[in-house]
């Protein structure tokens, strides 16, 4: 039991020092007001095309080049079931662990940028952050296929996803922090784990055959 609460001291000491410090640059950055700031993180938060649209867009460049899913069919469809089960288990974690207070909602004083139209969240769990597993495991998924991309869809959902909801306390950073770690591992998982190489070959031959279809519907010769 010390352990537990030493680890959890750790933890919301850990917290608390993130949002001060982001806090504090993003002053330093904007000024007082943070008038451009705070509108740019905004749209972040809102704006879903803007906020997976960078990790989803490179995902979709790697599979679909020549090295992508024609090289290696098991291997893409591998990484499409790990984005699947990172928010799956992002949001099963949600439910199932104890419910965790929201920054806005456990530190009502802090000094938080004005939401705007933005929603104030009081309801569902903060731990751990489904939109962090979400970016990270697209973001693991680039790596493999480009460490340039790769890279830089890292960079995206630690700056474009995880860093707009710290700022306006939508989440903790150890919320964050556990959401990029489902991510990133559930990826690694899908790609380890063994499976009959029949039932792969079935799989691929099915999504074959369905991508087909989806092409030929929507070709000229058929409209």
């Amino acid at each position: 039991m010390p352990l537990v609460l030493s680890v959890e001291a750790w933890v919301t000491a850990l917290d608390s020092a993130a949002l001060h410090a982001v806090t504090d640059l993003m002053r330093w950055l904007g000024g007082e007001e943070r008038l451009f700031l705070n509108w740019a993180f905004r749209l972040a938060v809102d704006t879903h095309t803007l906020k997976l649209g960078v990790p989803v867009l490179l995902a979709f460049w790697v599979w679909v080049r020549p090295s992508g899913y024609a090289a290696d069919p098991v291997r893409a469809l591998r990484q499409v079931a790990g984005i699947l089960l990172a928010m799956a288990i992002g949001r099963g974690a949600q439910i199932v662990l104890p419910d965790r207070l929201r920054p806005m909602q456990a530190t009502p004083d802090f000094p938080f940028p004005d939401l705007g139209h933005l929603p104030y969240i009081d309801d569902g769990s903060s731990i751990p952050s489904d939109h962090a597993a979400l970016a990270f495991s697209l973001a693991a998924v680039v790596w493999i296929g480009s460490r340039r991309l790769g890279a830089v869809a890292f960079l995206w959902a630690a700056v474009g996803v995880c860093l707009p909801r710290l700022y306006f306390g939508y989440h903790h950073l150890s919320d964050l922090i556990a959401g990029a770690a489902i991510g990133v591992l559930a990826v690694w998982f899908a790609l380890w784990v063994p499976l009959p190489s029949g039932g792969v070959r079935s799989i691929v031959r099915a999504a074959r055959r369905g991508w087909r279809r989806s092409v030929c519907s929507w070709s000229p010769s058929s409209a």
